[in-house]
């Protein structure tokens, strides 16, 4: 047989005997099955659904033996990874169709079955060859597929409206049957309808025979058995079920046109958890369940919720990684090295080797630019291709120089004629006109290639374009990104791939936009090495962190931890409106007038003067700074300077120990103005940040006369001091960090573009970088979450914009208490008198100092104190606000001129 039992064998043979006694064979029926599964009611098992098994099965006509093994690159590649993150925990039950070319007979169905369910713990769902391709072909792919990409609100480009009128008007045969999702409704067939409810019941049935009880999870996969859940809900009252699609969800206006729009949304909400690639399909489907069942949503602890039929289906967003580890073992593969300089042969028009060394002296080597794609209108295929064709007409020096490697992948049904036509007629047309006896601009390639192939592939090529219209899960940049050689990741994908916005290395453009797309091109291709390499491996480093065992894990994980209750009273919950209020008769504080106020103080010499800059969005540049002119901030926010930040941060994206700002450097002028106050007798300046001591350190180490407070004034570095203190008493209670830690981590783990940022006394949980939409919902439940468990601790919990911060209550009032001593002395008897305090701070986290320092300056006779917020409105009405960090670094200039000239000129 060679194989091993259960789901860990590799691969195995069984022997038909097509003679076998017909009554026998069924005598197994589905107790056969189970016996060979060796079910246990008390052991925990996970049922995964799908329309198809990830088994290759193969038929010897000679022998008439049946030969299995695992298809690794199942369920959109990553059938090899659920394998491996869940056999460990779990006993898995595949349930699907056995995909054959060769159909398996009625004779050898039950041992068939029950050899499946022995050694693959795999159970076939065995349907008519009619049936399947009525379903599939028919249902499938000719309504839902285009429906739920939303094939018919491409916007119009008028230099390319033939070819995208030509890709919107087929089906999967070739026909123009179908030019919009819309025009469905008119084209509508019932009789598939039926097909595909069928189906899923012939699949409903399966499941309940292999269903153990409550100890049970079921996983349904994708758009295929979207009727399954409710099937299934109607028999197993309280069992824990859930489906994640890999396709988008359409826009509620699209959805609508489907006759049998209420059937499949009512099944879907059966689930218990439903999993979305992005959050933009999670809120389409929220919008039509508002618009369609008047259903609304609400969120708890992180989650999305809608109740429906008296219980709750809990909706999660997260999107799936890859198995690195599949892939690291193979890039050293001699097998891949030979693969590679086959490639390297092809593209050069190398005859032999003989022939490769003596170009290779004479001729750079040609450079690749490589695309894996279905042979599918949603792909953009002809994008792609017009868009190199405009490369090389715009760009010269690319040819003879750059090759496009497309890789189209054959769809198990009928191909898409008219699109394969254009396609070839694109291709023709560029490598008549620019291709020369040893240069094929375009090598095109249809076929389905091998881990090995697409390695090598990989390992070739300088950089990935893919154009697709319309995207679902796609995992082909992430297997790029992994085996490309160091520097060579480099990533053009249109802003509708799945998986673009979880890739801080890609360049997204739009694929209708030919033009973008070529100097994109043109653009990754020119890229310096290193900082790609920096980029590479920012999001290399992120892949390896989230890896699909890790997302199957975490997906089971939710699912167990459900409650499904087998009866439940219905209740309605909406959504609330909250008023918004405006702040008036706002205080401007004016530069010009802070300088000569100043001026006048030192004069004097009979006041002491303090200033408390903030570092974030007042010394440092925010991310909303208009003003670009600073040469230093065109880097901060940089993408190598980010990739650097990932890159040493040594956590994933979800758990990232870095600053949210990406930056440690202040302008030279601004900290040059900062040394020469600080310099000045009876002035204290001090810094206020949420940085840690070492990026403050970096930032300041020459610039001793300067006061710090790292992490929002947990920690001190005293003006003319080496030395840093903590400000509050050594028996505070820290304990609740570790509470909140596990509770953020989940949230991150919910919200796509969110990481959690610690430091020594207090949390940071990062959001900004996730949907805004989503990310607000999750932050506000997030505070609420943290405010009711953490009520017995000392500590706060503040939100702002794209962020949420948790630390010590008192922490603002122990901060300033440590600044007073340091500059008017710890006598009180001989405390020095302050006479002019100035404050400049941005966001909620300084909210609170600003108020403590406000009125601990006035109750010391200070005659004139401003407390101002930068960028943000003022909190109280006696403060004042300035508009950006420009006018910020503006004042420091002129304050530092205050000292040394007897009259101050206006910049």
């Amino acid at each position: 047989m060679g194989s091993r039992s259960k789901s860990g064998g590799e691969s195995g043979t069984f022997e038909s005997d097509d003679g076998l006694n017909s009554a026998f064979c069924h005598s197994f029926s589905m107790n056969g099955v189970n016996e060979a599964l060796e079910m246990d009611p008390n052991e925990g098992s996970l049922i995964i659904v799908l329309y198809r098994l990830p088994i290759i099965a193969t038929r010897n006509a000679n022998t008439h033996t049946w030969t299995f093994k695992w298809d690794d690159d199942a369920i959109y590649l990553t059938s090899d990874g659920i394998r491996k993150a869940l056999n460990a925990n779990r006993r898995v039950i595949w349930v699907g169709i056995l995909s054959t070319i060769e159909e398996v007979v009625e004779s050898e169905r039950d041992n068939v079955s029950q050899y499946l369910a022995q050694h693959f713990s795999c159970v076939p769902v065995f349907l008519p060859r009619e049936t399947l391709i009525r379903f599939y072909s028919g249902f499938c792919k000719r309504i839902l597929w285009p429906l739920f990409h939303m094939m018919s609100s491409e916007p119009a480009d008028s230099t390319k409206v033939s070819t995208k009128e030509r890709i919107l008007s087929q089906s999967e045969d070739g026909s123009t049957q179908y030019p919009a999702a819309s025009a469905n409704v008119h084209q509508f067939d019932r009789s598939l309808w039926q097909t595909y409810t069928v189906v899923n019941r012939k699949f409903s049935d399966v499941v309940v025979s292999v269903y153990q009880g409550e100890s049970t999870l079921i996983w349904i996969h994708d758009y295929h058995l979207l009727l399954l859940p409710m099937q299934l809900r109607r028999r197993l009252t309280g069992a824990k079920i859930g489906l994640y699609l890999h396709t988008p969800w359409p826009s509620s206006e699209l959805y609508r046109t489907l006759p049998v729009r209420d059937e499949l949304l009512r099944s879907v909400l059966s689930v218990t958890l439903l999993g979305f690639n992005l959050f933009d399909y999670a809120r389409h489907f929220l919008s039509c369940c508002v618009r369609l069942l008047d259903l609304e949503h609400f969120m708890k602890n992180g989650n999305i919720l809608i109740e429906y039929a008296g219980r709750r289906a809990v909706i999660r967003v997260s999107h799936i990684g890859i198995d690195p580890e599949r892939f690291s073992s193979c890039i050293e593969s001699q097998t891949v090295k030979k693969e590679v300089h086959r490639l390297l042969n092809v593209v050069n028009g190398y005859r032999s080797d003989s022939d490769r060394r003596r170009k290779k002296e004479s001729v750079e080597p040609v450079r690749i630019v490589c695309g894996i794609d279905d042979i599918d209108a949603t792909k953009g295929l002809p994008f792609k291709l017009l868009a190199f064709e405009q490369l090389l007409i715009n760009l010269p020096q690319y040819r003879e120089h750059l090759v496009l490697y497309q890789v189209a992948i054959p769809r198990d049904v009928p191909t898409l004629q008219k699109l394969r036509e254009e396609t070839y007629d694109i291709i023709e047309r560029i490598n008549e006109e620019f291709g020369t006896e040893s240069y094929t601009p375009v090598i095109f390639v249809e076929q389905r290639l091998s881990l090995v192939e697409r390695v090598a592939l990989y390992q070739a090529s300088d950089a990935m374009l893919l154009t697709p219209i319309r995207d679902g899960l796609n995992l082909i940049p992430y297997e790029f990104l992994i085996a490309a050689r160091p520097g060579k990741g480099r990533l053009v994908l249109s802003e509708n791939t799945g998986c673009s916005r979880a890739l801080f290395s890609a360049i997204r453009v739009n694929p209708w936009n030919s033009q973008e797309i070529m100097y994109s091109l043109d653009m990754a291709l020119c890229e310096d090495e290193q900082q790609a390499a920096e980029e590479q491996a920012a999001d290399v480093h992120n892949l390896k962190s989230n890896t699909i065992a890790k997302w199957a894990r975490s997906f089971v994980s939710d699912l167990e931890s459900i409650e499904e209750p087998k009866m439940r009273h219905r209740v309605a919950l909406g959504l609330g409106s909250q008023g918004m209020g405006e702040l008036a008769d706002l205080n401007y504080l004016d530069p010009m007038n802070i300088a000569q106020k100043v001026q006048g103080l030192l004069a004097n010499e009979a006041n002491e003067l303090l200033f408390v800059f903030g570092y974030e969005g007042v010394l440092l540049k925010s991310r909303g700074t208009s003003s670009t002119s600073d040469e230093n901030f065109g880097s901060f926010f940089s993408k190598a300077g980010r990739s650097k930040a990932l890159e040493s941060a040594g956590s994933s994206a979800l758990h990232h120990h870095v600053h949210s700002s990406w930056a440690t450097r202040i302008s030279e002028r601004t900290l040059n103005s900062l040394n020469v106050l600080s310099k000045q007798k009876h002035c204290h300046v001090f810094i206020l940040s949420s940085h840690t001591i070492d990026q403050l350190e970096k930032v300041f180490d020459e610039s001793r006369q300067i006061g710090l407070l790292a992490e929002n004034g947990f920690y001190m570095r005293a003006p003319g001091s080496d030395t840093w203190q903590g400000v509050t008493p050594s028996e505070t209670d820290l304990s609740w960090i570790d509470v909140a830690r596990e509770i953020i981590n989940g949230y991150c783990e919910r919200t796509d573009g969110s990481y959690l940022e610690e430091t020594h006394a207090g949390l940071v949980w990062h959001f900004q970088d996730a949907d805004p939409t989503f990310g607000s919902w999750q932050a506000k439940e997030l505070h609420d979450h943290l405010e009711s468990v953490l009520g017995v601790f000392d500590v706060e919990v503040v939100q702002g914009e794209g962020w949420l911060l948790v630390r010590l209550k008192d922490l603002a009032k122990l901060a300033l208490e440590a600044i007073w001593l340091r500059a008017l002395g710890e006598d009180k008897k001989r405390r020095k008198r302050l006479g002019f305090a100035l404050a400049c701070c941005s966001g909620r986290a300084d909210e609170s100092f600003l108020s403590v320092l406000e009125n601990r300056a006035l109750k010391s006779g200070a005659s004139d104190v401003f407390p101002c917020c930068v960028e943000v409105p003022p909190f109280l009405s006696s403060q004042f606000y300035m508009r950006s960090s420009a006018e910020v670094e503006d004042l420091l200039l002129l304050l530092s001129q205050s000292s040394s000239v007897s009259t101050l000129h206006v910049l």
